[in-house]
């Protein structure tokens, strides 16, 4: 996970593929038959969050939480809370 310009982290839900030298670049959002977790790492406080595919399937892209401190404005809609993932691998064995 990365922090944004925003000060919230991001971990992208998609992979970038491209098919032989000519062909552009498309992004590919990882489906339920392909992946059942996501994991991310954030370097500034040395966790990993287990999301698993149902709790990141509203988002488009990518999942963006506020990690290191809470959202000032957040636009009316509620943010993402990760708190619940943090270190959650009992999620992977079930």
């Amino acid at each position: 996970m990365y922090v944004a310009r925003g000060g919230f982290h991001v971990m992208n839900l998609f992979t970038v593929r491209k098919w032989g030298p000519g062909a552009r670049a498309v992004r590919h959002r990882y489906s339920r038959d392909e992946v059942d977790f996501f994991l991310g790492y954030v370097v500034e406080t040395d966790s990993v969050y287990v999301f698993p595919f149902d709790a990141t399937e509203r988002f488009k892209s990518r999942v963006c939480a506020w990690i290191l401190r809470q959202p000032t404005n957040h636009n009316g809609s509620q943010p993402f809370d990760a708190a619940p993932f943090k270190s959650a691998f009992h999620l992977m064995c079930s």
